[in-house]
Parts: structure tokens; sequence; C-alpha cells
């Protein structure tokens, strides 16, 4: 299952400074856990997973040293 969250008036999607909060280094709040089992349901919140796949790409990206091994690798196949 996938959940997004809504908007005061019970809408989806999301006011724009959400939006924008997605893309600061900070967790935005408020956001609950990416992943969650209810009732035997695994429920991915996109918003929390959107942002915690880009801080793990911005962070592996500061790496010079994995970033090295990545293109030696790539550059090998």
């Amino acid at each position: 299952m996938i959940k997004r969250l809504a908007t005061d008036n019970k809408r989806k999607g999301l006011p724009e400074y959400f939006i924008e909060q997605l893309e600061s280094p900070d967790r935005p709040n408020p956001m609950s856990p990416t992943v969650r089992v209810l009732s035997g349901k695994t429920v991915v919140l996109v918003e929390a997973f959107y942002w915690g796949v880009r801080q793990m790409v911005e962070q592996l990206s500061r790496d010079a040293s994995r970033m090295q091994s990545a293109e030696t690798f790539l550059g090998s196949i």
C-alpha cells in the first residue's frame, strides 16, 4: 500500500512549503516513518521515502572515495 499525505482539507497533494521542505537536509515536520506495517499491510509514505533517498544520494555523492570507486567500476563495464 502506498500512502500520500493529504492537505488540511483532505485533498491529495501537499502545500508548496512542505514540498520545499523535502529538498532541505532537515527531515520535514510532521512526517511519519517511511515504512510501517499496519493490519498485515506494509505502508510506504512516499514523501518520507523521497526525502530519505535524496539524503542518501547526496551523502554518497559527497564521499570522494566512493565516487572514485563508482567511476572505476562503471568504467570497467
